[in-house]
């Protein structure tokens, strides 16, 4: 009995180890089950999560497995190694850490004419733009460097010009000062000069107020003396009428006569001039008085002791110069002067045609003719239209100009006045061709105004 109450107990309590170790085993099972459950729930999660990184794949693909390995080679996951990869290429290429592949491509877009372009093909193009700047910023450099070498000789050729200007300067002040000093002396000398001139003056003016007051009394006393001289003349040709001879008046031959020498040049001066219309050229024989140069019964005039010629007239007086005069009498003051065709009453003709330049502008014109002919007119001569025999001289200006034809459309005015000034050219050239086979003196505007006394 005791046999099978041990053997019972000892199987309850077999049965109840073994029940023991089921429930635990149930409840291992249980908890294992429900792990393994939440392993795969979590193996599912982190497979999710995976996929926003890397799928399966594209983790078979090279470039990733390519990428894992540089990730592992530096201790980093594939995620890490990216973002810090990621992070030192945009620090690089735009300066920022931070900057995302979509402000990345805001940033390379951005860049004027980079629009769907690769990196690589911007960068090229950009320094491709930087060396040509580059060349140009040299090449302006060197501009720049050549401007201011140039500057620099300017500047130069400045300092040594102003240092010219600055001595000139300095010269002329000196020449300056130099004249100022010789100008006050030359105005003190003149200032003497003057004085004791003018003093001079007065002196000699006294003296000749005093020689005029004894010649006028001499004058006077002279007149007295001839009224009595004519008054006994008178007397004596009333008691004597039949015995008077008439002889022929020698001085209606003479012209002038000589009042100066000038041995030395040959020139001889006579009292002929402007206002006795003498001309340059001219020709008077001289005679010791005018019994001299008396004619004969035919007319003859006897030898002249010498030959002058005019060769420069003034107002009242001439000068001549000798052609020639006998061995023995020499010209002398005193002597007289004779022409046998020189009339100083006859008035000369004068024919005046052409363009004149009377107002000294250079440009001649026709309308200036008339200044000529007053000119000649006041100097006593007389102006007619056309060449005659008792014409003495042409005076010829300008030939007229008569410019180009007028189309056939002109207006008559046009024409009329080509016409008119033809027949003038026309006219112009005979009265020349006519003067010269005439022997009729031609003279130019120059010539007319040394015959007048024109200056």
């Amino acid at each position: 009995m005791s046999g099978r109450t041990s053997a019972g107990l000892g199987a309850g309590i077999t049965i109840t180890v073994l029940s023991i170790l089921t429930l635990a085993l149930f409840v291992t099972t249980v908890v294992f089950f429900g792990q393994a459950n939440n392993a795969k729930r979590a193996q599912a999660d982190a497979e999710s999560q995976n996929s926003d990184f890397v799928t399966g794949a594209e983790k078979n693909t090279e470039a990733v497995r390519a990428i894992l390995a540089e990730a592992k080679q530096n201790k980093k996951s594939l995620v890490g190694y990216l973002s810090e990869s990621y992070g030192n290429a945009m620090e690089r290429v735009t300066g920022s850490r931070r900057d995302t592949p979509a402000s990345f491509k805001s940033k390379v877009d951005a860049v004027k004419g980079s629009e769907n372009q690769a990196l690589l093909n911007i960068i090229t193009g950009l320094n491709t733009d930087l060396s040509s700047a580059s060349s140009q910023s040299a090449e302006a450099n060197r501009a720049r460097e050549a401007a201011l070498a140039d500057a620099a000789a300017q500047a130069e050729r400045y300092e040594k010009l102003r240092k010219q200007m600055d001595e000139s300067y300095k010269s002329l002040a000196d020449d300056v000062g130099r004249t100022k000093t010789d100008a006050d002396a030359y105005r003190d000398g003149f200032e003497k000069s003057k004085q004791d001139f003018e003093k001079r003056i007065s002196e000699q003016r006294n003296a000749a107020d005093d020689r005029e007051t004894k010649l006028k009394d001499q004058l006077d006393k002279l007149k007295e003396e001839n009224l009595v001289l004519t008054n006994q003349l008178s007397v004596l040709r009333g008691e004597k009428k039949g015995e008077l001879l008439r002889p022929e008046d020698e001085a209606s031959l003479v012209d002038g006569s000589v009042t100066g020498l000038n041995p030395g040049e040959r020139q001889a001066f006579i009292s002929l001039g402007r206002k006795n219309k003498i001309q340059l050229g001219m020709r008077f024989g001289v005679y010791t008085d005018a019994r001299a140069a008396k004619p004969d019964a035919d007319g003859n005039y006897p030898n002249a002791k010498a030959l002058l010629e005019v060769v420069n007239v003034g107002d009242e007086s001439s000068t001549c110069r000798i052609v020639s005069e006998n061995r023995g009498q020499p010209v002398i003051t005193g002597d007289v002067l004779v022409n046998p065709i020189y009339d100083a009453r006859k008035t000369y003709k004068f024919v005046v045609f052409g363009n004149f330049d009377s107002n000294s502008d250079t440009i001649a014109t026709a309308i200036e003719r008339r200044d000529i002919v007053a000119l000649v007119e006041e100097w006593g001569g007389k102006v007619v239209d056309d060449l005659n025999g008792d014409v003495d001289f042409l005076v010829m200006g300008e030939r007229p100009v008569l410019g180009p034809r007028p189309a056939t459309d002109a207006p008559i005015e046009v024409v009329q006045e080509f016409i008119r000034r033809e027949r003038e050219i026309q006219r112009y050239d005979t009265m020349y061709k006519q003067a010269v086979s005439t022997s009729i003196p031609i003279l130019s505007e120059s010539r007319i105004y040394t015959l007048v006394g024109r200056n």
